[in-house]
């Protein structure tokens, strides 16, 4: 696993690095790309899609988000209940398989101080698990402040607070992404 700096590129001498760039576009390069994998009726080599998966693992449910192809902007996808058993391990696997996931970001609840508590172990047992389902790097992501910043997204929308705490775990999801996405394209320049 790799943690927060690291991102999810593919190095040279992984199965399925040829053709594929580690490093991401720059933004003049970007409209090109957009082009190159918008479909065509009549264009049969159209590129892969390829998209980061991201989860808010907690104790009761996992709220999972995704990117787009460009990888600019997360939404939220869906949430899964945290059973024992291979289940959401196995409804992971396909959406990777569905969605063309190339990277798994998984949120670390890290303290306000840094430090690692129940949760982060609780997290990372959770991952463990998870990588014996998926083929796809798994990245840790600090998501400190992420679930209040989805709370105020989510008003800023109109959801009243407590109606749906389902809905907030796939809003957190994405705010982890958003963050990793915004580095991932910071980093780049």
């Amino acid at each position: 696993w790799a943690n927060r700096r690291a991102g999810c590129g593919v190095a040279a001498d992984q199965p399925g690095a040829e053709g594929r760039s580690t490093r991401p576009l720059e933004p003049r390069r970007l409209a090109a790309v957009a082009r190159a994998h918008r479909p065509a009726r009549h264009r049969t080599d159209i590129a892969a899609v390829s998209r980061v998966l991201a989860l808010d693992v907690g104790d009761v449910r996992i709220g999972l988000a995704i990117s787009d192809e460009l990888e600019i902007l997360a939404r939220p996808l869906e949430v899964l209940k945290r059973v024992p058993g291979p289940a959401s391990f196995r409804r992971i696997a396909a959406i990777v398989a569905q969605e063309g996931i190339h990277c798994i970001v998984v949120g670390l609840p890290v303290r306000e101080d840094g430090a690692h508590g129940k949760q982060v172990a609780s997290t990372e047992a959770y991952v463990r698990g998870l990588a014996s389902h998926v083929d796809v790097p798994i990245v840790f992501w600090d998501e400190r402040n992420t679930t209040g910043e989805a709370r105020a997204l989510l008003r800023v929308g109109g959801h009243q607070e407590g109606r749906s705490a389902v809905g907030l775990d796939a809003a957190a999801a994405a705010v982890i992404l958003q963050d990793y996405l915004n580095d991932q394209r910071e980093g780049s320049r």
